[in-house]
């Protein structure tokens, strides 16, 4: 019987052993804990699965010792970010320096710089950048597929990540209502943020389910705004970047448009060269040829006759034959007359000789 505990003690601390094995290399690559964490641009995201979030950010010019524990460096815990941070009416975060944030109709935050995030018709979150998210029956984070982009292949374990939380509920920015449906924040670049902002003593902002009367940093429209993720970034850094790449199409376009201009230029003169030079060789061409149309008029005038002339002297010759046909059957009957009478006069000749020569032998035969 003792042996057979000792057994079961064995197979009960091998199985354990297991299993914090696992579980150290699922921490070491995808457990995220109670949140998705993520880096970009310098700035490191906690993503929570109804989409609340918080941040960490150490500029280089401030030094933060994150070992004491009377120190907190996220921003739900208590640091103050607001020389890098620009809100909106409601107190959202809309950019954090150069990094832009977006938010759904409900205040979740969808994008952050270029990862997006989507969620689920419940409200849970579901895909991060590349990262698929499964959750158990209790509503709790159960395994990862993929991983979040090329920079974030899976968690690694920081220091400060027990600093993480969720805002206080008078800070949350996500409602149940749809607020943000209607509602467009205005951002500027951080060059102008940074030489315009003044220290607050106080947030004025307002709670998603207060009626709003003016708005001073954004504005409201009649239509419903589209989502970041299904539109293109319109951060400060891809304005400037646009009227760069503006700037750049616009001196393409001049310099394309110039070269065109020379290029129809020079083909214009070409082709009107072409057309002077067709016109001189087409004048040149039918004066030569109305010269020769001339000599040769000249040189058949003495033997060729105008047509008019021609035409009479072939009514002419016509009216000759004509006569000629009429007169043949007359010269026939002449013919033949002549024939029957040079045939009938040796007859009569004959028949004169014979009487004279019956004559003669008559007189001589007295």
């Amino acid at each position: 019987m003792k042996k057979f505990l000792n057994l079961v003690l064995l197979l009960c601390i091998a199985t354990s052993a297991v299993a914090k094995e696992n579980r150290a290399d699922n921490s070491r690559h995808y457990d995220y804990g109670k949140s998705i964490i993520f880096t970009e641009n310098n700035i490191e995201f906690a993503i929570y699965p109804d989409g609340q979030f918080d941040f960490y950010y150490q500029p280089a010019t401030t030094n933060v010792n994150i070992h004491n524990s009377n120190v907190n460096i996220s921003f739900n815990s208590g640091y103050n970010y607001d020389p890098y941070v620009q809100y909106d009416d409601y107190g959202a975060i809309v950019q954090i320096e150069n990094v832009p944030i977006y938010y759904d109709y409900y205040g979740r935050i969808i994008q952050a710089g270029n990862i997006r995030l989507n969620y689920n018709n419940a409200g849970r979150l579901v895909n991060v950048g590349g990262l698929n998210v499964y959750y158990d029956g209790y509503g709790h984070f159960s395994h990862f597929r993929g991983y979040i982009n090329s920079y974030n292949r899976g968690y690694v374990h920081r220091p400060w990540h027990r600093y993480y939380r969720r805002p206080l509920a008078s800070h949350g920015i996500v409602y149940t209502r749809p607020y943000r449906a209607y509602y467009h924040p205005h951002r500027v670049t951080y060059d102008y943020y940074r030489n315009h902002y003044r220290p607050r003593n106080h947030r004025d902002f307002y709670r998603p389910n207060q009626k709003v009367t003016n708005y001073r940093r954004g504005e409201t429209s009649t239509t419903r705004r589209s989502l970041a993720s299904n539109n293109t970034r319109r951060n400060a850094n891809e304005a400037s970047n646009a009227r760069n790449s503006n700037a750049q199409n616009t001196r393409r376009s001049t310099q394309n448009n110039t070269r065109r201009s020379s290029a129809n230029t020079r083909n214009g003169n070409r082709e009107v060269i072409r057309n002077s030079e067709r016109r001189i060789n087409s004048g040149t061409t039918s004066s030569q040829r109305k010269t020769v149309s001339t000599r040769r008029s000249n040189d058949q005038a003495g033997t060729r006759q105008t047509p008019t002339a021609q035409k009479q002297r072939v009514s002419t010759r016509n009216k000759k034959q004509v006569r000629s046909t009429r007169a043949q059957p007359a010269q026939k009957q002449s013919v033949s007359t002549r024939n029957n009478s040079s045939r009938t006069k040796p007859n009569a000749n004959k028949t004169r000789t014979s009487s004279n020569t019956r004559d003669t032998s008559a007189t001589r035969r007295r």
